[in-house]
């Protein structure tokens, strides 16, 4: 039974699904809706606009919403009860299941604009190879505390301690 986080979050009994953030598309966002108003305002005040344009502008706003909306639907990152899942692609699809014993370090790297519209990127170190991110997702914090604690429970089971 899933219980619902909050947008773009979902977390189980012993799981925590999340997906890339729509904060980082914010700058994206607002472009389309400046190029829309503008649109809009050209209209009123001049009564006509070119049909190529006013349609190519139509399609550029229609087809990167999309574009954006299905990057989101197709990047998640799971904590489970011993791994950790990342699926990333919308053309070539990665799939990457980390085990808990393979994690070395944990941390959380935020700019100074993503801390200040909560959201950030999450890096797992492992022993042996490089590492693996979960990008561009909301409350990295709760994430990567949560990872902690989902590790802490796996090892006190493993080993009794």
């Amino acid at each position: 039974m899933a219980k619902q986080k909050n947008k773009g979050e979902k977390k189980e009994e012993d799981n925590l699904v999340t997906t890339c953030s729509r904060k980082y598309f914010l700058f994206f966002y607002i472009l389309c809706f400046i190029l829309f108003f503008m649109m809009v305002f050209i209209f009123l005040s001049e009564g006509e606009l070119n049909l190529f344009a006013s349609l190519g502008a139509v399609l550029f706003i229609i087809g990167g919403v999309i574009f954006t909306e299905l990057y989101r639907a197709y990047s998640s990152y799971e904590i489970g009860s011993h791994y950790i899942a990342l699926r990333k692609g919308l053309i070539t699809n990665r799939y990457t299941k980390i085990g808990f014993k393979s994690v070395s370090d944990v941390r959380v790297s935020q700019k100074p604009s993503q801390r200040l519209l909560g959201y950030g990127d999450v890096y797992m170190s492992q022993y042996g190879k490089g590492g693996v991110f979960a990008e561009n997702i909301d409350k990295p914090r709760y994430f990567m505390n949560f990872l902690n604690k989902k590790m802490g429970e796996w090892n006190k089971n493993l080993y009794g301690k």
